[in-house]
């Protein structure tokens, strides 16, 4: 087994604040569009900006510290899923926030945190019209790469957890307990 140094508070508090605030705004936007609740859009996206400045954190972070060692050696595909798992998690976060920005503000409806606005909305002339859409085109896209995207890192997370969970129960070794600052 490779004795390998432990995390960093820093690392650790991003992995954490990272994981748990993408979840819980998976959940918050799945439940905002299958319950019609778009009283919470605003404070969805008023907190991904917040976590979209954590991400941009934990990656700067992530490319100035490099990956962390392996506690031990594993086959070699195994390797190569992990480094795909890990950079598809690094990019998917830093996409989502920023596709959901792209769609916020090309539909009209822009974005920021809570009372401060870093993109205002379009209003149209009329009131019970709306907002009037910059481009439909990147609204669409954006709106599509933010769902689409959002899938795809929820899948990544599960392999990430069944990847954590192998290496605490099969491997019986220490990256589990790393990552928990044990």
């Amino acid at each position: 087994m490779v004795e390998t140094a432990k995390l960093s508070r820093i690392t650790i508090a991003l992995h954490w604040l990272v994981a748990i605030g993408f979840v819980s705004l998976c959940v918050m936007g799945i439940y905002i569009v299958k319950a019609e609740a778009w009283t919470w859009y605003w404070t969805h996206k008023s907190l991904g900006v917040i976590l979209f400045m954590i991400i941009v954190a934990r990656a700067w972070w992530r490319l100035v510290q490099g990956w962390p060692a392996p506690i031990n050696t594993y086959d070699k595909v195994e390797q190569k899923i992990s480094k795909f798992v890990h950079w598809g998690l690094l990019a998917g976060t830093m996409f989502i926030p920023i596709s959901g920005m792209i769609h916020s503000s090309a539909s009209g409806h822009g974005f920021g945190i809570f009372a401060w606005h870093i993109v205002a909305d379009n209003p149209a002339l009329d009131p019970k019209d709306g907002v009037i859409a910059y481009s439909s085109f990147w609204a669409s896209f954006g709106q599509l790469t933010h769902k689409w995207v959002a899938y795809c890192l929820l899948c990544m997370i599960v392999l990430h957890v069944a990847g954590a969970l192998k290496h605490h129960v099969v491997y019986k070794d220490k990256t589990l307990l790393r990552m928990l600052g044990k």
